[in-house]
């Protein structure tokens, strides 16, 4: 019992230290994104590299897997432990406030400030297109997946594998989910792509396999245990990226997509495995983690706001890039504990509770 209750905390400890990575690596991505040379975002940087292209296609492979795993994993949690009417109702204020409040004031900030982005005057098609949306589409599609969740979740922890081998589980759940999401994405291609009020529905179906993966992770978690076995996940993403990365291999069609989607798992699986097998605790990780959703929510508006100031040092792009990301993103975990914790009104708008503070003293 003592060694099972050590490795779950070792476990839980990890997805934590998964969560902090994460945040950093989206943060990264965003601010990699000004500098790419052969695409333009909304704020695009005069000195330029090749670099920040594959580094930001890089990150953008599996982060968002990543990011919906945990949610998915998160989800059930929050439902065996308060049910599923207080899980629903934490889930819509906790990710409903934040993204009206952020997406209507920050983002309408950020949409006035971008060089490369039109939007609508009107201001119904601005609400309607989901113009206002931005990174915010995350939280809009994590709403609809919880929504969603509510209908099956209790049927799905109750669900008996019919396989009781946990690393043959463990092999189906990873090869399945590359699947699952094909075939989401071509109802999205025969049914709706766009944006709609809040909800990016290309994002929707692409990761609702990877959100369902970590419902079913913490469904089996013995399959949980295999797949955050360091050396099982380090040698799966190595064949999983030479699979895409094969000189034969076409840049387009189903095995394609497939493998692609299969090397993303297969890295945040990596990831987590990686965290789960070397558990760091400590102040700054705590601290960074109870963090992680106010840097999400702030830091891309906070990018275009100082872009201008980035404009007028005119330093070149690597020392640019390191001191955009060092700003924004301690600027962001900085305003966090010091200024969001301590104003009830704004915990409730960043992070949707008014109980933040307390639970934090606790």
């Amino acid at each position: 019992m003592t060694v099972i209750y050590k490795e779950q905390a070792a476990r839980n400890t990890g997805l934590d230290l998964t969560r902090m990575i994460l945040t950093v690596l989206v943060v990264l991505y965003h601010t990699s994104l000004i500098f790419e040379a052969n695409s333009s975002w909304r704020i695009s940087y005069i000195d330029r590299s090749e670099f920040y292209d594959h580094f930001s296609d890089f990150l953008i492979s599996f982060i968002m897997h990543g990011f919906y795993i945990l949610a998915g994993y998160f989800f059930c949690s929050s439902y065996e432990r308060h049910g599923i009417r207080k899980t629903l109702n934490s889930r819509i204020l906790k990710l409903g406030i934040p993204l009206l409040f952020v997406g209507f004031t920050l983002n309408t900030a950020m949409n006035t400030m971008s060089e490369q982005r039109d939007y609508s005057e009107n201001i119904f098609d601005y609400i309607m297109n989901g113009e206002w949306l931005g990174h915010l589409w995350f939280i809009g599609n994590l709403l609809v997946y919880s929504l969603v969740s509510c209908l099956f979740v209790r049927y799905l922890l109750k669900f008996p594998s019919p396989i009781k081998a946990p690393s043959i589980q463990a092999l189906l759940l990873l090869l399945g989910t590359p699947l699952a999401t094909l075939c989401m994405l071509f109802i999205s291609k025969v049914t709706y792509a766009g944006e709609l009020i809040f909800i990016s529905f290309y994002s929707l179906f692409l990761y609702f396999a990877s959100y369902v993966l970590g419902m079913l992770l913490y469904r089996f978690k013995e399959a949980f245990l295999v797949l955050t076995n360091i050396k099982f996940s380090s040698m799966f993403c190595l064949l999983a990226c030479a699979i895409l990365y094969m000189p034969q291999m076409p840049d387009s069609g189903v095995l394609f997509y497939y493998s692609l989607n299969l090397s993303g798992i297969a890295l945040s699986m990596f990831l987590i495995s990686l965290c789960c097998t070397f558990p760091i605790n400590n102040k700054i990780i705590r601290s960074v983690t109870e963090a992680s959703y106010s840097i999400y929510l702030l830091h891309q508006p906070l990018l275009v706001i100082l872009f201008p100031a980035l404009l007028f040092l005119g330093l070149g792009h690597q020392i640019s890039f390191i001191l955009l990301f060092t700003v924004v993103f301690l600027g962001c975990w900085a305003f966090d504990r010091n200024i969001i914790m301590k104003n009830r009104a704004l915990a409730f708008l960043i992070s949707g509770s008014f109980l933040r503070k307390i639970n934090r003293q606790n």
